[in-house]
């Protein structure tokens, strides 16, 4: 996609484009972290209800899919090392709100003992994140060949399993 398709559907000059944007990266980015708001907004809304992790995962897991399926036309844009499912700084930057929720969740629930002790908080949160980031790719981006019921029914009970052991 070039800057002038770009403003031509968003029906602005090329000049206001780059009055807010230095390039189509720049764009990107930007849209990258109003995703991760969004997603961080819409999983705080499930965690405020304060339930035990293990009861919150599909609630949460669909939540984060729901709310991406509304980014579904600029989620291949996405889908980059350096941005919503990547392993750069930039990345863990952008994901670093959810990545101390679930980090702050896992410890509580450690706390109440309905979490293994043994889990290092920190990491299981990356883990965590990591399957939902491949639950979100496969579903919303290869949707067409996966059953998201299915996924989402296997993911649940593969992290209730890791979680509680």
């Amino acid at each position: 996609v070039t800057v002038p398709e770009i403003v031509k559907t968003a029906g602005v000059a090329q000049g206001t484009f780059y009055r807010y944007f230095e390039s189509k990266t720049k764009l990107v980015e930007a849209i990258s972290e109003d995703v991760q708001r969004d997603v961080t907004t819409a999983i705080q809304k499930i965690v405020a209800k304060d339930k035990p992790l293990t009861d919150m995962l599909e609630p949460l897991i669909r939540t984060v899919l729901d709310t991406l399926s509304s980014y579904r036309d600029v989620l291949p844009f996405l889908n980059t090392d350096a941005l919503l499912f990547g392993d750069s700084k930039e990345a863990d930057k952008q994901r670093e709100p959810y990545l101390n929720l679930m980090t702050q969740l896992i410890e509580r629930d450690q706390k109440k003992g309905s979490l293994s002790k043994k889990l290092n908080a920190q990491l299981t949160a990356r883990l965590v994140d990591s399957l939902v980031g491949r639950v979100v790719r496969d579903c919303l981006l290869q949707s067409d060949k996966i059953s998201v019921k299915a996924y989402l029914s296997e993911t649940v009970a593969f992290l209730k399993r890791a979680l509680q052991m």
